[in-house]
């Protein structure tokens, strides 16, 4: 029911952007270069200022988790999932806990070390075949909410986030194209997965 909720919510916003073009078609992940700089990072320890359990109810949303132990796809395509959507969490703290600082304290001084380390980490994962374009997608997405981050700093005193924002709209229609991939992929998924597909990347997004 949850997972059917939230479809209608946002049927308008997929429809409105399949009508445009821009759900399904090709969009530029990250580039080559990028993807050799970050994964040549040395790895460093995360350290985040809250708990994703408080990070979720803090915007707030729903939090679920996906179940390895319920899940009726190929073992490596749901350990790839389980690994995906446990980093996707790390962003999501990310994505949070900087909003609340900008709300906050303004945008002067926003600690931005950490979507890089997600990033390696997130680029370091075995990705079966068929989760490719997914892949390529989310770390885009996880991508452009840094550089997001990055020009805000960089602005004249700013206590908000600005979501129609060329970089915050791409981001979103990354997620809602890769939330739509998974559900048209996987319509067999347990519902406890359908609906973890769903949290975690509405939960990544600005809008």
């Amino acid at each position: 029911m949850k997972v059917l909720v939230g479809i209608l919510v946002f049927g308008a916003v997929l429809g409105g952007l399949s009508s445009l073009g821009i759900i399904g078609a090709s969009s530029s992940p990250l580039g080559t270069q990028e993807i050799q700089r970050l994964t040549s990072l040395p790895l460093e320890p995360i350290h985040q200022s809250m708990s994703v359990r408080q990070a979720y109810r803090a915007i707030p949303h729903n939090q679920q988790t996906f179940r390895l132990s319920q899940s009726v796809l190929q073992k490596t395509e749901a350990k790839y999932l389980d690994q995906a959507f446990a980093l996707v969490d790390l962003a999501v703290v990310e994505r949070v806990s900087l909003l609340r600082t900008v709300q906050r304290e303004g945008n002067r001084s926003l600690p931005l070390n950490n979507y890089e380390q997600i990033l390696k980490r997130f680029l370091a994962i075995s990705v079966p075949p068929r989760l490719v374009y997914f892949h390529q997608q989310v770390a885009a997405a996880i991508r452009e909410e840094h550089a997001y981050y990055e020009g805000l700093q960089k602005q004249p005193s700013v206590t908000t986030v600005d979501r129609s924002h060329p970089l915050i709209q791409r981001l979103h229609r990354r997620l809602w194209a890769s939330y739509q991939f998974l559900v048209s992929e996987y319509p067999q998924e347990s519902p406890n997965n359908q609906q973890a597909f769903f949290e975690h990347l509405c939960a990544l997004d600005f809008i």
